[in-house]
């Protein structure tokens, strides 16, 4: 028994370890961040392993939800990260177009507005401009579309257009941050409709399950919700294949 619970603490630590090495690797999350999540998890493994050391499977369930919940703290706190980062890009180029119009040349200029901003947010842009090769600009960002680093490639191959195409791309961020957030509004509300829609279909079942009981209705409640589960996921995938243009 000792020996199972010897391995799962090594390969729960290991595990743990190594995906705290790939998030610190992104640059997103700050070290000591990374740190207090590795020690909490540490924590709760000891924990784990001193209350539940005779019995090895409710050990290796409570390791498990302890792993998941600490990724799922960890991509939380990221996304968060990557959408404060997101709102940067704006002031950036703001002040990139800026410098440009005062007479910098276009390196010393996008050094000037970059280093306005915080280590993180420098961290992830210097590669789009440190890399050379042209794989580079079909490779996914955490910041950029595609077609942004595409164009920003561009403005460093044409240097003579460089001021109206960052223009042109400010301009195109601005439409494309304007229709985000009428189209967030919209999906927000048909997703209230739906949650809505749900709650009186499941309050119908139980009422009509508590009046006339199960095998008097059981046909129609597979239906129902049958019919309702086929359409939120006729939805939800419909939404996320979904593309739109500007």
């Amino acid at each position: 028994m000792r020996v199972i619970l010897y391995v799962q603490l090594m390969f729960g630590l290991l595990f743990v370890m190594r995906t705290l090495q790939i998030f610190r690797a992104r640059a997103l999350l700050s070290t000591s961040f990374v740190t207090k999540i590795g020690t909490t998890f540490v924590f709760s493994a000891l924990l784990i392993a001193f209350f539940c050391a005779k019995h090895a499977f409710l050990c290796f369930c409570l390791l498990l939800t302890s792993i998941f919940i600490e990724i799922a703290v960890l991509l939380l706190c990221e996304r968060r990260q990557i959408d404060t980062l997101k709102k940067e890009i704006p002031i950036f180029l703001d002040r990139w177009i800026l410098n440009l119009r005062l007479g910098s040349a276009l390196t010393s200029a996008r050094e000037s507005a970059l280093i306005e901003h915080e280590e993180c947010f420098q961290a992830l842009i210097r590669p789009i401009f440190a890399a050379q090769n042209a794989l580079n600009s079909k490779r996914a960002h955490l910041l950029f579309s595609l077609s942004a680093i595409y164009e920003l490639e561009r403005i460093h191959e044409e240097p003579h257009s460089a001021l109206s195409r960052l223009e042109n791309l400010r301009k195109l961020m601005r439409k494309s941050a304007e229709f985000r957030r009428k189209s967030g509004q919209a999906l927000q509300q048909t997703y209230i409709q739906s949650v809505v829609m749900m709650i009186l279909l499941i309050a119908l079942i139980v009422f009509t399950l508590k009046r006339y009981g199960w095998h008097r209705t059981y046909d129609l409640t597979l239906i129902a919700v049958s019919l309702s589960s086929f359409g939120v996921l006729t939805m939800y995938i419909l939404a996320r294949k979904t593309k739109w243009k500007i």
